[in-house]
């Protein structure tokens, strides 16, 4: 599978009116610190902002877990509409901990996105601040130890 498609697929599983405003607002992003005039963004190129950053929609527990894993510097947009606002949750739970930079999905303004998006990128502290602050939530050994605690309860 190509790189483009893959992340095209990923796209396609969040909330669509997200995924276009964070592909809108990383094409003005994209555009203004390239300074070129064009608005057709390639793929690469929101794939090089990417590189840096996580801009993430899926704050449940398992889309944390993945975010950990990966160690980037993250910004989290909780679905608003989410049970319990649990996603809203898990996304503050992290933010308090320095371990990410939430956006909530009515602020998604391209602005708003762009501003974000700069500040993570020209603040070096803050990246590895952020990157060293989500991997504590990453657990290796997250399975075998779900496993085992099955099987003693089986016991």
């Amino acid at each position: 599978m190509s790189m483009k498609n893959k992340y095209k697929g990923e796209a396609i599983k969040y909330n669509r009116n997200i995924f276009e405003s964070v592909n809108s607002g990383m094409g003005d992003y994209i555009s203004t610190s390239s300074n070129t005039q064009s608005s057709n963004i390639s793929m690469d190129e929101i794939v090089n902002v990417l590189k840096e950053i996580a801009i993430n929609t899926n704050t449940t527990s398992k889309g944390i877990s993945e975010i950990a894993a990966n160690g980037k510097p993250v910004i989290l947009i909780p679905l608003s509409t989410a049970a319990n606002n649990h996603q809203g949750m898990n996304a503050y739970f992290l933010t308090e901990r320095g371990g990410a930079i939430v956006l909530e999905e009515s602020n998604i303004g391209r602005n708003m996105l762009i501003g974000k998006i700069e500040n993570v990128l020209s603040d070096s502290e803050l990246r590895e601040k952020l990157s060293k602050n989500i991997q504590e939530f990453y657990h290796a050994d997250a399975s075998l130890k779900i496993a085992q605690g099955v099987l003693d309860l089986a016991r």
